[in-house]
């Protein structure tokens, strides 16, 4: 994931397909925790990236007399990504304050994904109709061009997010084997380590098929 600056994000605040700008989301709300979540989702399956509160769509501050940055906190998003995604990962909450504004505005730091990529684990709130809102089980997200989170529907989409697992997974045998080399490690857990990978690209791909 590229790194920039926090302070760049609420000054010059861009949607792009790493930085998602948000209204001030209230997460007492189902379906704002359930759009939210799947926001994180498509982040973290695109590399990881940002969602920056408290802007409209084409970078303007939105002021909020009700919600702070108090209402963003990291055991909040934490229990977004636990109920929604899986497997589960730690965000990170820092805060930005707009020069022109003095303005603090939440940011949530989304990592990527490692070996495994963000599928979502449960439904969003039912509308009148009995559709779910905000996020749909079972799918996996992506960041799109426009920018926007959406469900991973062609080719390219998929080969783009199976050829960062596999890069994550050749990182973490390559550490595995050099701790092997160093002495640190006994030669069946990187055995383990090898089987463990060709069980879960085996079933993934089986998965994938399967679809």
């Amino acid at each position: 994931m590229e790194i920039i600056d926090l302070q760049d994000l609420v000054d010059q605040a861009r949607e792009n397909l790493h930085v998602e700008l948000k209204d001030w989301l209230d997460l007492k709300d189902s379906v704002c925790r359930a759009n939210l979540a799947r926001h994180i989702a498509a982040l973290a399956n695109f590399g990881g990236g940002y969602i920056v509160i408290g802007f409209n769509d084409q970078g303007d501050e939105i002021n909020s007399s009700i919600l702070t940055c108090r209402d963003y906190s990291r055991d909040d998003i934490s229990g977004i990504v636990k109920k929604y995604l899986v497997p589960a990962f730690q965000c990170d909450v820092a805060t930005g304050k707009s020069s022109l504004s003095g303005q603090l505005h939440p940011i949530i730091r989304v990592p990527g994904h490692r070996e495994t990529p963000v599928c979502s684990q449960a439904d969003g709130p039912q509308d009148s109709k009995g559709r779910p809102q905000g996020i749909r089980i079972a799918t996996y997200y992506m960041r799109m061009p426009g920018p926007a989170s959406e469900p991973i529907l062609t080719p390219d989409g998929w080969r783009a997010l199976i050829h960062r697992c596999v890069l994550n997974e050749r990182e973490r045998l390559i550490a595995s084997l050099s701790a092997v080399i160093a002495g640190r490690q006994e030669h069946s857990e990187i055995s383990d380590a090898l089987l463990d990978w060709h069980r879960r690209n085996y079933d993934r791909f089986a998965a994938v098929l399967a679809s």
